[in-house]
């Protein structure tokens, strides 16, 4: 989750035949795992800002995608909602460190 605009470079060196890059060395995600995947990415865009922080993704959001996605299972929908909660709290306990790491930066003297 952290490459950010990283991948873009890792990418490159493997186009090149560097098979030594974090790209190449990457897990394998498994098939059945790939709509939550993809499906977290695109939710994104849906997350409230505000007082400098991030939040997590509403499950407004996550209801309304599944559902455009044809899960109506409530046993399909919770199994999405638990894998896509659990990226989420990385995800945001990642940008929390980020964050706090930047305003130790900001706030050291020059």
């Amino acid at each position: 989750m952290a490459w950010g605009s990283k991948i873009e470079v890792f990418e490159l060196w493997a186009a090149e035949g560097d098979n030594d890059t974090p790209l190449a060395k990457r897990p394998e995600l498994p098939d059945h795992l790939h709509f939550a995947w993809s499906s977290f990415w695109a939710l994104q865009g849906d997350r409230h800002l505000g007082f400098g922080s991030v939040g997590p993704i509403p499950f407004q959001a996550l209801d309304a995608y599944a559902r455009r996605c044809g899960i109506i299972d409530i046993d399909e929908f919770d199994r999405l909602h638990r894998l896509i909660g659990a990226m989420d709290k990385v995800w945001l306990d990642d940008a929390r460190r980020r964050q706090e790491a930047e305003a130790r930066r900001q706030r050291k003297p020059s």
